[in-house]
């Protein structure tokens, strides 16, 4: 069954990602699945609350960061709900068979990221925003995506990646380049982009990618991307009063009906 869509207006959504990221991805892109399985409740807000959006006459740039902001919060879901795994890929077909509410549709992660971002926006950037959970993607933002600030964010996401040694590996005495398997998994978007795999990752490079430098892939770590707990203990995140992203006055329920009771109406997610 969907859900029918609520109220509540685009800045708190976007406002109230911000604060679930925040809470909950560090500085190096981990995330404290231990602290969501154990208390849940920030968690299932958020994903309520992505069922519940409307993008019904929503602008380009408001769907983009929407969908992106969904794709990550969804994983994340798919993690916990199956937590404790060491690697993504022990759980099986994670992006075509669990299936959310988003939105007012029923979709999988593989929807999310082929059948609508990719395809109605052809952006190359998404692929080093879009986070599958494991170390060998693009480090996960400790920050949503907003809608006036989007095309800002992807530049430097993925400035951030392709600037990483981690993630673009140089050997000048071999004259090569190790990349990401996502370069070949995708190859149609980023041949569409630029003229070649080393110009497009030189548009973002602060030292340029010699042009005779041969390409090959590195192994794709599944390995979660996991934030390990006892570095201090996490609240439930909710969900601040303000819409500003840097507004750090959050209110923080301790019960489902102390939710039910603030801004917004929770609302399951459907099975």
């Amino acid at each position: 069954m969907l859900l029918p869509m609520a109220t509540f207006s685009v800045n708190d959504f976007f406002s109230d990602a911000n604060v679930f990221f925040k809470t909950y991805v560090d500085g190096k892109g981990r995330v404290d699945y231990a602290a969501m399985k154990a208390a849940p409740i920030g968690l299932n807000y958020i994903v309520s609350n992505v069922a519940l959006f409307s993008l019904k006459d929503k602008d380009e740039a408001t769907q983009k960061a929407y969908w992106i902001n969904t794709y990550n919060i969804l994983m994340i879901k798919s993690i916990v709900d199956h937590y404790p795994v060491a690697k993504v890929s022990e759980i099986k077909d994670v992006f075509q068979l669990e299936i959310f509410n988003a939105a007012g549709k029923r979709v999988s992660l593989d929807m999310i990221e082929n059948n609508i971002l990719r395809k109605q926006f052809a952006d190359p950037r998404l692929h080093f925003v879009l986070v599958c959970a494991a170390v060998s993607c693009p480090s996960l933002a400790d920050f949503a995506f907003f809608p006036n600030q989007l095309d800002k964010q992807l530049d430097a996401r993925t400035r951030q990646s392709l600037n990483h040694p981690g993630f673009i590996k140089t050997n000048p005495g071999k004259k090569q380049v190790l990349v990401s398997e996502i370069f070949k998994w995708y190859k149609v978007d980023f041949d569409v982009a630029a003229p070649s795999l080393i110009e497009f990752v030189n548009r973002y490079r602060t030292e340029p990618i010699p042009a005779k430098y041969s390409v090959d892939y590195y192994s794709y770590d599944w390995s979660l991307n996991e934030k390990k707990s006892g570095t201090g203990s996490v609240t439930h995140p909710v969900f601040k009063e303000g819409n500003a992203p840097d507004d750090e006055q959050q209110f923080q329920p301790n019960t489902i009906s102390e939710i039910k009771s603030h801004r917004f109406s929770v609302g399951k997610v459907s099975e």
